[in-house]
């Protein structure tokens, strides 16, 4: 990150802003939304188990999200920057269906238990509401990381780092259902919500700079195209 350029310097800067402002949004709706006009279910969600072991990748997911992005702005910041970006794209998206259609769910099982991680989760109950589910941020920001790392050239070459990653990315996701923080519907919206975001930071950006660098390959394609 020190050696970028000032104009990647004022990218970083903009986006940890913009991230840390929908951050705000975000807290604003927890604190507002108390009774959600919306309760999310799926029939799916009665057959998912109770696994409360789940929620040691749930909470995983606190690591997953802040140590890879942090390593990124010193090793690559324009991939930090594409990371950051599509946190705060997520998030906007996010609240914006927050706002209009608060939401929540009642899947939380009554009877926890007294062993170890049944307490973990019943201590998670505690400190978050059920409010606010969809979109799910869990699997949002597990897509963001793991699109930020295999974006990063440093990373990608890291096969069992690559690996690692997408494993950890659909741990953080699954462990939503398993511990009841989320429907399975959360997850249904969620991936199509995050593949959106990815063509709009990574796709599209792709298309354009390779079409740029090949002029003739939109003509060669309608030419094989029309014949």
């Amino acid at each position: 990150m020190f050696h970028a350029s000032r104009e990647m310097w004022k990218r970083a800067v903009s986006a940890t802003l913009f991230l840390a402002l929908m951050y705000v949004w975000f807290v604003i709706c927890e604190r507002t939304v108390q009774t959600p006009t919306y309760i999310v279910y799926h029939p799916l969600d009665q057959r998912i188990p109770f696994i409360p072991q789940f929620i040691v990748p749930y909470y995983l997911w606190y690591v997953y999200i802040s140590i890879p992005i942090v390593w990124l702005f010193f090793v690559s910041p324009e991939d930090y920057v594409k990371g950051v970006m599509f946190f705060g794209l997520a998030l906007f998206v996010s609240c914006l269906v927050y706002t209009i259609a608060p939401n929540g769910q009642r899947l939380r099982p009554h009877v926890l238990g007294d062993g170890f991680f049944e307490r973990w989760v019943a201590f998670t109950y505690s400190i978050d509401t059920p409010n606010n589910v969809s979109p799910s941020l869990h699997v949002l920001d597990s897509i963001a990381v793991h699109s930020a790392l295999t974006g990063c050239r440093r990373f990608r070459r890291c096969r069992p780092a690559v690996m690692i990653s997408a494993a950890v990315c659909v741990a953080c996701s699954i462990s939503t259902v398993f511990v009841k923080q989320h429907s399975i519907f959360d997850i249904f919206v969620s991936i199509p919500l995050g593949a959106v975001i990815w063509l709009g930071i990574y796709g599209m950006p792709r298309l354009i700079k390779y079409r740029r660098e090949h002029p003739s390959y939109g003509h060669k394609r309608r030419f094989r195209f029309k014949f």
